[in-house]
């Protein structure tokens, strides 16, 4: 068999497993940058919608907020004379504070020409102050200051003279005059140009503490076709842009800045001064500039997406399409190793089961061997031992003298010892070849022991031991199993404690019902008051030609292989023969097999014809040894019987065409023709119940050969050597239909 360390390694298809993990590898990284594009084009669609919906929101709001001051001109409109008292009552219903976050305050500035400054300051002071002012300025001490580039300007004051909400906070700027302030100035200027709203740049809001951020949106205000001043909106920056996408947070942060870069908002929070603080410039993915177009002015936006914007999953979504890809690689390397080890595996396990098939295939042909080996030795011993047993045989039975019939009776005896070896070798020959088919037959187990007490009783009476059969209740009448294999483990065991048990002792023989975890079963033991065995050497009685002492086989007799052979038998019904022995108290055999309760058989005479009368019958011999013949010739006549040899089947089957016979007795062995291919031509000229009645009479004792002998059309066999009760036996079950040829 090759080594498995000799095989030659298969390296043919790693070239191929690197370009296809290299090609994976490549499509993996291939893969996750899609992916990162397709993320990355998917969070930048994300990014933008989500800037151009605050644009669209700081629009709206600034939208509505510019609606309301365009309201308060539709009270100027409305009335002939706005008293302070009217606006205040607008502005209250207006509930800036819940409606539009990020107003300070509304206020109406008016329009005051340079000429008409006393007159306007006189009306005022000649009103009554609001309750709860603070300051009321009288404006003597202010001066229209026109800058250099605005020379030519008609000089106009723009006086504030309300405001709401009418806090301690925006009380301070009643009376300022808001053209001294040049960014307020422009504003206003531009609005009542253009009768559109307008947006101050960035500033810093009257009454306000701190640097926070604002801006002034101003809508001028015209009475038949003349300007009479301004509604104006201060905004604080910070709470104007809040809120501005209602209860869900933007992703985004951004910085919203004038025209002119002055920083309004920012959603990274203020500084301790209240000024906004700037975006920081972090290395964001995602970062766009957008530019709001407001009333009068242009705002500068720029969002960047927050920590967070992308989510994990997005995030991590290129490199778990990486990770894949590789683990896919790596995963199809290590299992095209694997499959390529397996591969080599299998075809070294196939060698290796040709190789096992081949030595099974020699070992069976060596059992074949040995078999077929066993049978020719066995035919070519019982051939010669057919005429010293016949003839010893013969001989005992014609002396008169004792000690000359005691000299042939060993001859007998011994004959009979070599037979019985060799019979006990093919049958453990047979079990080892796993060639013993058990059959199912019904019968009783009570008559299989009485009848194996029956044939050792002789024996028993000879060594003055007594045999017993105890049948316990529950044993069933009949059931199913092989009666013949039961009978000779049966045989076995009461032969060996019968020749072990010395004289005046008991041999008992025990079936009881047995409930065990296999189910229902056959108890069978056999007890004896022998010397009893050493537990050192239990295991050992079972094997081949083993005792328990090697002096045994002199002293008692036995091949040493009946043991062996029950136990192999007892494994194939389904159990195991197990002993209970010690030297000095006896020998307990015992084993339980499945025997399920069976129906009765059939009567013995439904079963096979009833034998005639003894009488003398007409018998054809074809035996090809002189020898045989002359035991054969000497043995029928002994019985009575009218004899005619032949030599071969050739001559036996002229013989049987010539002559009529009542029974042919076939060696299967012959020159010409054998045996079986007599019986077969006989079969096929005379029908089987109306020709004579064939029998097997050969050394070739194997089942094979009795199964060949009756599908050639034998009645009956009769194994060599050949005694005279067997013969006699043989020749009383021939029918008396078949005796019609007799003499």
């Amino acid at each position: 068999m090759q080594e498995l360390g000799k095989q030659r390694p298969h390296t043919g298809g790693q070239p191929v497993r690197a370009l296809v993990a290299l090609v994976l590898v490549l499509a993996s990284l291939l893969a996750a940058w899609l992916t990162h594009r397709a993320v990355d084009t998917h969070q930048r669609t994300r990014f933008d919608a989500e800037a151009e919906r605050i644009d669209v929101a700081l629009e709206q709001r600034m939208t509505a907020y510019v609606q309301v001051l365009r309201g308060g001109i539709g009270l100027f409109r409305a009335s002939n004379e706005v008293t302070r008292t009217d606006w205040r009552r607008y502005v209250d219903t207006l509930a800036l504070d819940e409606r539009y976050p990020g107003f300070k305050s509304l206020s109406f500035a008016r329009a005051v020409p340079d000429a008409e400054l006393s007159a306007f300051l006189a009306r005022v002071r000649a009103e009554p102050a609001p309750a709860g002012l603070v300051v009321l300025r009288t404006m003597r001490d202010y001066r229209l200051q026109v800058p250099a580039d605005a020379a030519g300007v008609t000089p106009i004051h723009s006086p504030i003279e309300w405001v709401a909400p009418f806090t301690a906070e925006n009380q301070v700027v009643l009376g300022v005059d808001m053209m001294r302030e040049p960014r307020r100035r422009t504003a206003m200027l531009e609005a009542g140009r253009t009768s559109q709203a307008v947006l101050s740049p960035r500033l810093q809001l009257s009454g306000s503490a701190n640097a926070e951020a604002g801006f002034i949106a101003y809508v001028a205000v015209r009475r038949r076709g003349e300007l009479d001043g301004w509604l104006t909106a201060a905004f604080r920056a910070e709470q104007f842009m809040r809120g501005l996408l209602g209860p869900t947070r933007s992703p985004l942060a951004f910085e919203v800045r004038d025209g002119g870069g002055a920083l309004l908002h920012s959603t990274a929070g203020v500084r301790p001064d209240g000024a906004p603080r700037p975006l920081g410039d972090p290395d964001v993915a995602y970062e766009r500039r957008a530019r709001v177009a407001m009333p009068g002015r242009t705002w500068e936006v720029r969002y960047v997406a927050e920590t967070g914007f992308v989510p994990v999953g997005s995030r991590l979504a290129p490199w778990l399409v990486l990770l894949a890809g590789l683990l896919t690689s790596a995963a199809f390397v290590v299992v095209g190793r694997i499959a390529e080890r397996w591969r080599r595996l299998a075809g070294r396990l196939a060698a290796q089961a040709e190789d096992l098939r081949r030595a099974r295939a020699d070992a069976e042909a060596a059992t074949d061997a040995k078999a077929a080996f066993l049978a020719t030795m066995s035919h070519e011993i019982r051939t010669p031992m057919n005429a010293v047993v016949g003839m010893s045989a013969l001989l005992a039975d014609g002396l008169t003298d004792e000690h000359q019939r005691g000299q042939a009776e060993v001859i007998r005896s011994s004959g009979d010892h070599l037979l019985r070896v060799i019979d006990d070798i093919l049958e453990v020959s047979k079990l080892e070849a796993g060639k013993v088919v058990l059959e199912e037959l019904a019968f009783s187990p009570r008559d299989c022991a009485t009848g194996v007490v029956a044939l050792l009783r002789a024996d028993a009476e000879r060594a003055d031991v007594t045999l017993a059969v105890e049948v316990a209740p529950g044993v069933p009448d009949h059931v199913t199993g092989d009666p013949g294999r039961l009978r000779q483990v049966l045989l076995n065991l009461v032969a060996n404690a019968v020749r072990f048990t010395p004289a005046g002792g008991r041999v008992t023989l025990t079936i009881d019902p047995a409930d065990t975890a296999g189910g229902p079963r056959l108890r069978f033991a056999v007890r004896d008051t022998g010397p009893g065995i050493d537990a050192a050497v239990h295991e050992r009685l079972f094997a081949a030609f083993e005792q328990a002492d090697p002096s045994t086989t002199r002293t008692h007799g036995g091949t040493g292989l009946g043991l062996t052979i029950s136990q192999e038998l007892v494994g194939l019904m389904g159990g195991r023969i197990a002993i209970d022995s010690a030297p000095g108290r006896g020998a307990t055999f015992r084993f339980a097999i499945p025997l399920p309760a069976a129906a009765p058989p059939p009567p013995l005479a439904a079963q096979h014809p009833a034998p005639g009368a003894v009488a003398s019958l007409r018998v054809l011999v074809a035996e090809d040894s002189a020898v045989n013949q002359t035991v054969a010739r000497t043995l029928l006549e002994r019985l009575g019987h009218e004899v005619e040899i032949v030599g071969d089947g050739a001559a036996a089957l002229e013989a049987v065409e010539r002559h009529p016979f009542d029974v042919v007795l076939l060696d299967l062995r012959m020159p010409v023709l054998d045996g079986l291919a007599v019986a077969r031509a006989i079969r096929a000229r005379i029908d089987r119940e109306a020709g004579p009645w064939l029998v097997a009479m050969t050394a070739d004792v194997l089942p094979e050969h009795r199964e060949q002998a009756r599908a050639a059309g034998m009645h009956d066999f009769l194994a060599k050597p050949v005694t005279l009760p067997a013969l006699d036996a043989t020749l009383r079950r021939v029918p008396a239909r078949a005796r019609v040829r007799g003499s």
